[in-house]
């Protein structure tokens, strides 16, 4: 499931917007999913954005070292908070073609994002 030209060009694009006002982000998505922490979810934002055109590959590379358990349940919670979180801070911009890119971002990155979310956690407690 690779993404292809467009779509990265328009996710760069977005997060032109996005980088300035993920304090929003993350405050909307920290709120709804208190085991995140404000700089596990703006560093890996930011890496998964860098790494977007070979995003599949970077994952891998990242969660290589430790089988991670995904939570269905946890994921979709999340990925839907964040759709939210992006849709509010993108306003006017915010489309159903770039909601179905950010979709498919949080599919392939959603290990990641848990990993990031649950260690995170297990470090502050």
């Amino acid at each position: 499931m690779s993404m292809n030209t467009q779509q990265v060009n328009r996710l760069r694009a977005s997060f032109v917007l996005i980088q300035p006002r993920l304090d929003k982000v993350i405050d909307s998505v920290s709120f709804a999913c208190s085991n995140l922490t404000d700089t596990g979810l703006e560093d890996t934002l930011t890496s998964i954005v860098q790494h977007i055109d070979q995003l599949e590959l970077f994952v891998d590379q990242q969660t290589a070292f430790g089988s991670l358990q995904t939570d269905e349940h946890e994921l979709a919670s999340m990925t839907d908070e964040l759709l939210a979180a992006l849709a509010q801070v993108c306003d006017y911009a915010w489309t159903p073609q770039l909601r179905e890119d950010w979709a498919m971002v949080f599919e392939i990155a959603g290990p990641l994002l848990l990993e990031s979310s649950t260690s995170l956690y297990s470090r502050a407690a």
